[in-house]
């Protein structure tokens, strides 16, 4: 059954051109002010919607002109017994992005310090704040927010982020970021201006956690976070990155895919789709993965977006028919939800109350998730982007890094998130794929929560009787178990490890028990190996001993010879692409066929630019005939909609 996404008609109006002219004085750059020194101002600005006084305090720094951070500290909303603040993120191009912080219930000056990140992309991060591991959940209407007290502020100071801009409370008068690097370096600025502004978090353990797409956005702001540690600019101050976790992401699309037959077929919930069905997606999978190849070799929307559609087509669309949730296969979805939860609409009616809004300082209508920036990012190829790349880079700086999956999910499924941590290559692989897999059992219950292996700095969770939003689950599984944090919070509950979630009887049967208290420090020794072309397209997962050995190199590389044969060779494919391309499903949205037109992608001049220079992509140095091109951009402009959108 195809889900309907619900769409807000329109933004409200931002601000008035007073505002306008009131709120440019007040991030004017004092040019006197040492690099060092954090220049405080503080203004008054009146909003459209109530036409009452907001209170601000805007701070700026020298080494981040570009952005100044807009805050609230008066918020009293949600759990009333610990600080909050909110505001934004400002920039000089007109994007504003809202975040919304809490304190720990326990020991704020101790506790680490979280940023959560939901996916889409286009989904707002004050989803996981009501419905998830926030201080309250909103009321059957929205009317008023009940207390969470498996929340995990409950041992952590958390930071809920909506970005990228246009998402959720976030706004811009510009285009919106297209891709996942662009939004990390915006996360990054936001960071270094809050711990700056509030410098008693700045050296708290800091962890990056999120699920979804956020598999996407999470390595990226790794990446950046570390980089930046390494050669700091003037003013701007180390974090203390000391974990990432993901849950139920999307990571390694190459790795990921092949497993949707696998758990259409067999999970211990039972078949999902019919035999033959599900052999049909088995025998689309060389043709999906020739073109996930294509991307993860030139990272240029005309080589990502025809994945995205052919992959998406192949192996999502078949679900629809099963009326069943897809984020978690033990529900059906109600067709009346666009995204098959109710608590969703409570979130959206809650955060459009105007005293609300008035206590944020917002003027925005709330919307969960936003298709037109899904669209957008799908469009200028971020989609099938190798973010997993990142991961090695990540493990050898020392980071820890969790993965974990609710086993009842299938759009970003356990199988195949497990299958890309065992096909990852990293020089602690071979220790972590003959790492056994371990129960991990709740102590108040007794029963089998999960199973985990890890190795190192890295580790994998399968969470059993959870869906993709696994701290929303978790807290409802166990009847008996109203005192126990979900599984997530324990593992936040002693930041000092991040794997501190396994019970410690268990640590000391690991023969690497004295890695988990250190870092993995690794030193490259093989320069030559080009992470570029590590990827393996993995074998089928066996349920006791999953084994997944990489490829070597000639495997790696695809000509766009070798693309056109595929998809040569598969017509019915390439039709049946040419017919759903209009009813495209991706993991997070389902789309009309009437979709809106999408301006801000710059898809098209991309694509041109390609064309034109004869490449694949600017850096590449394999020119390429043109006329081999045609087929791949017969797979991707194949719907008249979508040429709409490009041009």
């Amino acid at each position: 059954m195809k889900l309907q996404l619900l769409i807000a008609t329109s933004f409200a109006s931002i601000v008035t051109n007073q505002y306008h002219n009131l709120f440019d004085q007040t991030l004017s750059f004092k040019k006197n002010t040492h690099h060092s020194e954090l220049i405080k101002q503080e203004t008054k600005i009146t909003t459209l919607s109530t036409g009452k006084k907001q209170k601000w305090h805007v701070y700026t720094h020298p080494s981040f002109s570009k952005y100044s951070l807009r805050i609230k500290e008066d918020v009293s909303l949600c759990d009333s017994s610990v600080k909050q603040i909110a505001g934004y993120l400002d920039t000089d191009d007109d994007d504003h992005f809202f975040f919304w912080f809490f304190e720990s219930r326990s020991k704020p000056e101790t506790d680490p310090l979280v940023l959560w990140l939901n996916g889409g992309p286009g989904c707002s991060s004050l989803t996981g704040l009501l419905m998830e591991l926030g201080p309250c959940r909103p009321t059957t209407g929205g009317a008023d927010t009940v207390n969470n007290p498996y929340s995990w502020n409950n041992n952590a100071n958390v930071i809920f982020l909506d970005q990228p801009v246009n998402v959720g409370f976030s706004y811009t008068e510009g285009k919106s970021p297209t891709n996942s690097d662009d939004a990390g370096q915006d996360v990054y600025a936001f960071l270094q201006l809050f711990v700056q502004t509030y410098p008693k978090y700045k050296n708290l353990p800091f962890h990056v956690t999120g699920e979804s797409y956020a598999g996407h956005y999470i390595p990226a702001i790794g990446k950046v976070i570390i980089d930046s540690n390494l050669k700091l600019s003037t003013g701007a101050v180390g974090l203390n990155l000391t974990s990432l976790a993901i849950g139920n992401g999307l990571t390694d699309p190459l790795v990921q895919y092949e497993y949707y037959p696998d758990m259409a077929a067999d999970t211990k919930y039972g078949p999902i789709l019919d035999e033959a069905v599900i052999e049909g997606m088995r025998a689309k999978y060389s043709t999906c993965a020739n073109l996930i190849n294509a991307c993860y070799q030139y990272k240029t929307p005309f080589t990502c977006v025809p994945g995205s559609f052919y992959c998406n087509s192949a192996f999502i669309q078949p679900f629809q028919s099963t009326g069943l949730n897809i984020y978690d296969i033990r529900k059906k979805c109600d067709p009346s939800n666009p995204l098959c939860y109710d608590i969703l609409n409570d979130i959206e009616a809650y955060l459009n109350r105007p005293e609300i809004q008035e206590q944020l300082g917002v003027d925005v209508q709330y919307e969960g998730c936003k298709r037109d920036i899904n669209m957008n990012f799908l469009l200028a190829g971020d989609w099938m982007r190798p973010y997993v790349e990142y991961i090695p880079e990540i493990l050898e700086s020392g980071v820890r890094v969790l993965i974990y999956a609710g086993d009842a999910d299938f759009i970003c499924n356990w199988i195949g998130n497990k299958a890309w941590t065992l096909a990852l290559e990293w020089e602690g692989s071979e220790g972590f794929n003959n790492a056994e897999d371990w129960q991990w059992k709740s102590k108040i219950t007794g029963k089998d929560a999960g199973e985990f292996r890890m190795f190192g700095n890295f580790a994998f969770l399968r969470v059993y009787e959870a869906g993709h939003m696994v701290p929303y689950d978790q807290i409802s599984l166990i009847e008996e178990a109203l005192q126990q944090r979900s599984i997530l919070e324990r593992h936040f509950s002693a930041f000092d490890n991040v794997f501190s979630i396994f019970d410690s009887e268990l640590k000391k049967r690991l023969d690497y028990f004295d890695q988990l208290d250190r870092p993995l420090v690794i030193r490259k020794e093989d320069g030559k190996k080009s992470r570029k072309h590590r990827r393996a397209i993995a074998k089928k997962l066996r349920k006791e001993k999953p084994s997944i050995p990489a490829r070597t190199d000639s495997q790696h590389s695809i000509t766009i010879t070798d693309l056109e044969k595929s998809v040569d060779s598969d017509s019915e494919s390439l039709e049946h692409l040419s017919q759903s391309s209009e009813q495209f499903v991706n993991p997070e949205f389902e789309s009309d066929q009437d979709t809106e037109k999408s301006s801000d992608t710059d898809f098209g001049s991309t694509m041109s630019d390609s064309l034109a220079s004869g490449k694949m992509a600017p850096d590449s140095k394999d020119k390429v005939d043109l006329d081999s091109l045609s087929m791949i951009e017969k797979l991707t402009l194949s719907s008249p909609s979508l040429l709409e959108k490009i041009e």
